[in-house]
């Protein structure tokens, strides 16, 4: 799936993960997959190839805007930088690759 499809306004982040080693992070998220949608689905965003990765976030704002959704929007870029806009924090990945694997 190509990440420029996927709209990220009032999804939900869930959990986020890194390996160092394999230079990975993943993000779960939910996010409405089309406008008309009434119900989240879940997805892993697999970040490969990271280069540069940090995050400012408070956690307190992330839980209380959990419901609504904690995300505001994101930029993908595969090959640059992406951001994650938060509710009250950002997220930022330098990476090579983006992929995307819908839950069920």
């Amino acid at each position: 799936m190509n990440p420029e499809q996927i709209e990220l306004h009032d999804a939900r982040l869930r959990r986020m993960s890194y390996d160092y080693c394999a230079k990975r992070v993943l993000v779960e998220v939910e996010f409405f997959p089309s406008e008309d949608s009434s119900k989240r689905v879940a997805a892993e965003i697999d970040f490969e190839g990271v280069t540069h990765a940090s995050k400012i976030v408070d956690f307190e704002r992330l839980e209380s805007n959990f419901s609504a959704g904690n995300i505001n929007y994101w930029r993908p870029s595969e090959g640059g930088v992406t951001y994650i806009y938060l509710a009250d924090g950002c997220i930022q990945i330098s990476c090579r690759k983006i992929l995307i694997r819908l839950g069920e």
